[in-house]
């Protein structure tokens, strides 16, 4: 009986060694694995902290680049305001008339203020192989308008697109109006005789309706000088000044006038080069250069 009691006590000895054991070994664990999540704890704010100044930073210099792309348009825009106001033609105001142009409207209109004598308000102008004079009047036009304002100018056009909306006598009105210093009208040339070719300038003559002998001298003098630049840019043929007194847009004009006629379009040769548009932007220029030339002179 006492060594059946002995075995027993013996027994429970040896299994509560083995829990004991086992409760240890649990915690051991149960310790590292706490210590683990700690440590992944470290490192995952560790890796969030440094993202986060990370993108921070990133943040800091897209602002920064935005910053600086803001400056440079800033300072862009101040440069084109700059050009403008101390361009050579700064405080012009050009009125441009680009010739011609489609209309639906056949009426006549006096050539003069107070004349009983009428002539068509709108006309279709020439044609040659590769374009209508309209067209090629309204390109040009529109080069013009851009130089002239890039020098600082205020252009007025008496039209943009294809469509002439104002008259012969409205558009010499529109440079009025708008007190204008001067008006240049843009046309091409045309002759029952394809051998005539060349570049003249069209300018008020006395002895017909314009009795101001001021506003005449002005207007040829513009004539002269743009003349003298367009045939230095482009080399064409001179064909000289011509006093007219039967234009409608000169007649109506309180303004100095001219009237460009940049080459015959009937002449193969002429017609080619007023096609290219190369040889347009000469002619833009030279006109720019002539204007500044007379404001300046």
């Amino acid at each position: 009986m006492v060594r059946k009691i002995k075995q027993i006590i013996s027994l429970l000895l040896i299994m509560l060694l083995s829990v004991s054991l086992f409760s240890c070994s649990y915690f051991k664990k149960a310790q590292e694995a706490t210590s683990l999540d700690e440590a992944e704890n470290v490192e995952t704010k560790t890796y969030i902290n440094n993202y986060g100044s990370e993108a921070e930073n990133d943040e800091a210099v897209t602002n920064d680049q935005s910053s600086e792309l803001t400056e440079d348009e800033s300072v862009d825009t101040e440069e084109a305001q700059q050009q403008v106001s101390t361009g050579k033609l700064a405080g012009r105001k050009i009125c441009v008339d680009p010739g011609h142009g489609t209309f639906t409207q056949s009426v006549k209109e006096p050539i003069a203020p107070g004349s009983t004598e009428t002539k068509a308000a709108f006309v279709t102008g020439t044609s040659g192989s590769y374009q209508t004079e309209a067209e090629f009047n309204l390109k040009v036009g529109m080069l013009l308008k851009e130089m002239l304002e890039a020098e600082g100018a205020e252009v007025f056009m008496t039209r943009t697109g294809a469509v002439a909306e104002l008259s012969n006598v409205g558009r010499a009105q529109l440079g009025n109006d708008n007190n204008c210093d001067c008006a240049v009208r843009i046309h091409a040339d045309a002759s029952s005789d394809s051998s005539v070719y060349g570049l003249s300038m069209l300018v008020p003559g006395s002895g017909g309706y314009i009795t101001d002998y001021d506003l005449i001298s002005e207007s040829r003098d513009l004539g002269i000088y743009v003349l003298e630049s367009v045939i230095d840019k482009t080399g064409a043929y001179n064909r000289g000044i011509i006093n007219r007194n039967d234009l409608t847009g000169f007649n109506w004009s309180t303004i100095p006038s001219i009237l460009i006629e940049c080459g015959f379009m009937t002449n193969p040769q002429d017609d080619a080069m007023l096609a290219d548009p190369d040889y347009q932007v000469l002619i833009a220029e030279g006109i720019t250069q002539g204007l500044i030339n007379y404001f300046n002179k």
